[in-house]
């Protein structure tokens, strides 16, 4: 007898939910009176953001199809990890308490995450990774982009039609201008590019703050378009405000290049929308009906990808 497999996949999806960068879920029920075949992977989640220090890779476990989740059963402390760069292995430790970001920690539930002390990601290298545990091995490589080229940022209008149906069988339509934001970049090839933040100010001084810590649960990241090996790439996005801004008020917008080995992930998640018009989902590992296509090789499952340091311009 033939087991469908993909029942088992969409639980296994729903266990590594955990390891996103946007929250815990709770924990499922348990099934009775059932069997289910189970391969204990180990579950991998990691972003190596140019400019910043290598930290909060996460390492877990995935359990068994019948066994309730928690994030404690999928918590692993013991892990053999190591980075390499430059042909140099860099042990990874696991993360103490005080080192790990308050965005980490929901609950008082703290996932199993590692670091390479005092070892900052850089532009324009390619790391690999190799993670053992209980006997099994899983591997993954990545590149970090350099900074991206914006050649230029503008607003333009567009029409958003809203509507509304009321129990009654009325129908409400609400028409809005907002700003779209239309930044075109150089593009390079093996690279994949989004719009990460957008935000008003009304300085005529990009604020610091803006750059600070934007990629890890930025809500609304935009992953538009692939390199080509000549001309330019343009990205768009609809904000939140209004057509035309208020004249005190000046828009910034932030882009990024991923290594292109996130590209097939994000096409698996939007397989019902053409490349260049979805988000990116707020579950990193998958979403019902979905097969998400890791980079993760070996006795694995998750992502492990480099990105570049965010560019910024002024929308006009």
């Amino acid at each position: 007898m033939v087991m469908n497999k993909r029942p088992i996949l969409l639980w296994l999806y729903s266990c590594c939910l955990a390891l996103t960068l946007c929250g815990l879920l709770g924990c499922e029920s348990i099934v009775t009176d059932a069997s289910l075949q189970y391969s204990e992977k180990i579950v991998i989640s990691g972003v190596l953001t140019a400019g910043d220090s290598l930290k909060n890779i996460h390492i877990s476990r995935t359990v068994a199809p019948l066994d309730t989740f928690s994030t404690e059963k999928i918590y692993v402390g013991d892990a053999v990890a190591s980075i390499t760069v430059d042909g140099k292995p860099y042990p990874l430790e696991l993360q103490s308490l005080a080192d790990i970001d308050s965005l980490y920690i929901q609950n008082g539930l703290v996932r199993s995450l590692y670091r390479v002390p005092n070892l900052v990601v850089e532009a324009g290298k390619r790391y690999a990774l190799r993670v053992e545990w209980r006997g099994k091995v899983a591997t993954a490589e990545t590149f970090v982009p350099e900074p991206i080229e914006i050649i230029s940022a503008r607003l333009v209008p567009k029409e958003v039609v809203e509507t509304v149906l009321y129990m009654s069988g009325g129908l409400s339509q609400t028409r809005t201008t907002y700003a779209s934001v239309e930044v075109t970049l150089r593009p390079r090839p093996n690279e994949t590019y989004g719009i990460a933040k957008y935000e008003t100010y009304q300085y005529e001084i990009l604020p610091s703050v803006f750059r600070y810590r934007f990629g890890q649960n930025v809500p609304g990241v935009t992953v538009l378009g692939t390199s080509a090996q000549n001309g330019s790439l343009l990205l768009q996005k609809t904000t939140d405000y209004g057509y035309p801004l208020h004249n005190r008020y000046r828009l910034y917008v932030g882009c990024f290049s991923f290594d292109a080995a996130a590209q097939s992930y994000f096409r698996s998640l939007r397989a019902d929308m053409p490349f260049g018009t979805g988000t990116l989902p707020s579950i990193l590992y998958g979403e019902p009906g979905r097969n998400p296509e890791w980079n993760i090789r070996g006795d694995g499952i998750g992502l492990f990808v480099g990105r570049s340091e965010m560019a910024v311009a002024e929308a006009k």
